[in-house]
């Protein structure tokens, strides 16, 4: 699933662009704030692979696979 939103927050590190996980999320539509961290403490969003709860993880759009129910959401 492709996203996208004007509103968006990025941090330019070493190494790439990175935005947080929950503003990502909230970009890829899957829910507002509030919702989108009931479904990070759910346990139904995984990056690379891994369960992840925390809405803080800086992630890089490009380099990670978030998923979301099983279906890879793309930036």
């Amino acid at each position: 699933k492709k996203c996208g939103s004007i509103y968006h927050t990025f941090s330019v590190y070493k190494g790439g662009v990175f935005m947080r996980l929950d503003k990502f999320l909230v970009a890829c539509a899957v829910g507002e704030p509030t919702e989108v961290k009931n479904l990070l403490k759910a346990g139904r969003v995984t990056v690379n692979g891994k369960k992840e709860k925390s809405a803080k993880l800086q992630i890089n759009e490009e380099r990670d696979e978030i998923r979301f129910d099983g279906q890879v959401l793309e930036y």
